[in-house]
């Protein structure tokens, strides 16, 4: 029997006796629109949800109205997966591959040989670039590739897992798709640290987190405690969703850049044209009428 997907929930905090950070998220809903706006296979799904979950397990670390945009390239059939996420936790996506069951034969295939994951933090109203960093991905996993690249790049101390389990129904595909992230405060001991990153890694770990109900805050607790002693505090953060911000002026604007001979081009044979968004898929259609009389087209 398919269980209803709890609505999805994010929350931050501190264990350890505040030495460690946390964020951990709960997204099947949000994993499931996207999903299914994109329509990948399940395997590229179960990728695709990683790369969610991992995206909005970053969410607390933002402040004010930044939004923050990961995007991961390999050499594998996986190719690229682009995600965009607000401070707010609305979240929107790109995969390049949305098929890979009969591309691939083993995980090697997926990620190939190399690739970089890029951390780009920008300001929400008005697109500029706050900070950005490109570094490889050594670890050829979505998930690990972001932790690494806060160890690497910020210089803190990451570590984060993700569960992500399907369901055989199509119209809801996704079962379970939890996440946490760890990061070390400066007075943490690095190898106690170590220690505890090896047991949030566990498969007992990994399987209590898929059976977490985030929506009782006593169980987040005793999640924590059986990783690490100590006290744990915690914090509601915004509720995720699967939401594009592309609008009707968006496209017109992309395509008023164009060059004359470019919407000569573009409507010689028409008078419509269709302009899809590569993040929600929604079309929006575009009219020559749309031009005002000193736009030659």
């Amino acid at each position: 029997m398919v269980m209803q997907a709890q609505q999805d929930q994010l929350f931050r905090g501190t264990f350890h006796d505040g030495k460690i950070r946390f964020s951990i998220v709960q997204a099947e809903q949000t994993c499931n629109d996207a999903i299914l706006i994109h329509d990948t296979d399940p395997a590229a799904g179960y990728y695709f949800a990683q790369a969610l979950i991992s995206t909005l397990l970053t969410v607390p670390l933002m402040k004010g109205n930044q939004a923050t945009v990961l995007t991961w390239t390999y050499e594998g059939a996986l190719k690229k997966i682009l995600c965009d996420v607000t401070s707010e936790a609305q979240i929107r996506a790109i995969p390049s591959c949305v098929s890979l069951v009969d591309k691939v034969e083993s995980v090697a295939d997926v990620f190939g040989e190399k690739g970089t994951i890029t951390v780009a933090r920008l300001d929400q109203h008005d697109g500029k670039i706050l900070s950005r960093g490109t570094i490889q991905a050594g670890l050829l996993d979505v998930v690990d590739d972001v932790a690494y690249f806060f160890c690497m790049s910020d210089q803190v101390e990451t570590e984060m897992i993700a569960h992500v389990k399907f369901n055989a129904d199509p119209k809801v595909p996704v079962m379970s798709a939890r996440g946490v992230m760890i990061q070390a405060m400066p007075e943490m001991d690095l190898e106690a640290f170590e220690t505890i990153r090896n047991a949030l890694r566990t498969k007992e770990t990994r399987t209590a987190l898929g059976r977490l109900n985030l929506s009782d805050a006593h169980a987040i607790q005793q999640f924590f405690e059986t990783v690490a002693p100590g006290e744990v505090s915690l914090h509601e953060g915004p509720v995720p969703s699967y939401r594009c911000r592309c609008e009707r002026s968006q496209m017109m604007a992309s395509v008023r850049a164009f060059a004359k001979s470019d919407l000569d081009h573009i409507f010689a044979d028409r008078d419509t044209v269709e302009m899809e968004c590569q993040y929600c898929r929604r079309k929006y259609e575009i009219k020559r009428s749309d031009f005002g009389p000193n736009t030659a087209v």
